[in-house]
């Protein structure tokens, strides 16, 4: 929205020099809040340095610049996980409060594969830290914790409920909806793990979808 409105300020239109900026500085937020997260999880200055590091110039960013959702949404990951870090820490309406507008701020993108698995892990690391504080799993003192976190969930979906009508129809009208069924369902090969170590040992990267052009997933899996 910012970027519509700069762009219709200044130019009379939204450009494509803005939506570049716009993809620029969610990777650097992404950074930035890499870093601020594993400060607050108590690392040292270089390991949050190159953790941050990792996440922002790692192979996700390089391989999805061409989707502006899937960046837009993965730039406030760290951010959502500091926020529910600091909600665990805090329990108060407030910590809470500014953890559903980083989630909301993840969701409004519009691209459910970056923010589905966040509503999944961000909620796992929450019981972790919980139970960090108390390994005896007593509901009493827990109880406060998990009604802030289903009231940062709910808040979040309220938040952006205006954008999931319009999401489901334009969703409907995607290339997406042309794949064959197969690739979602089949996934890569087991050894397709290989290739963190030696990239496509086993010639797994066949067929039309793996051409030696299509550099963004031999990035990605290499």
């Amino acid at each position: 929205l910012l970027t519509v409105l700069v762009g219709n300020a200044v130019y009379g239109r939204v450009t494509y020099w803005l939506m570049e900026w716009q993809l620029i500085g969610h990777v650097v937020l992404a950074g930035l809040g890499t870093y601020v997260l594993l400060r607050w999880l108590g690392t040292t200055v270089a390991a949050a340095l190159a953790g941050a590091t990792v996440y922002e110039v790692g192979a996700f960013f390089a391989s999805q610049t061409q989707h502006l959702g899937a960046v837009s949404g993965a730039g406030w990951l760290p951010w959502l996980l500091a926020a529910l870090y600091r909600v665990e820490k805090r329990r108060d309406w407030s910590a809470a409060a500014l953890a559903a507008v980083v989630l909301a701020l993840m969701i409004l993108p519009g691209f459910p594969p970056t923010y589905l698995p966040a509503l999944v892990f961000g909620p796992l690391l929450y019981l972790q830290w919980m139970w960090q504080r108390n390994p005896r799993w007593q509901w009493r003192p827990h109880a406060r914790a998990l009604g802030l976190l289903c009231a940062v969930v709910a808040l979040a979906l309220l938040l952006t409920a205006v954008s999931w009508l319009p999401g489901y129809q334009v969703g409907k009208h995607s290339l997406a909806t042309l794949r064959p069924p197969s690739q979602a369902l089949d996934g890569l090969a087991p050894e397709a793990a290989t290739s963190f170590f030696w990239p496509n040992l086993f010639n797994q990267l066949r067929g039309d979808y793996w051409l030696k052009e299509n550099t963004t997933f031999l990035h990605l899996y290499q």
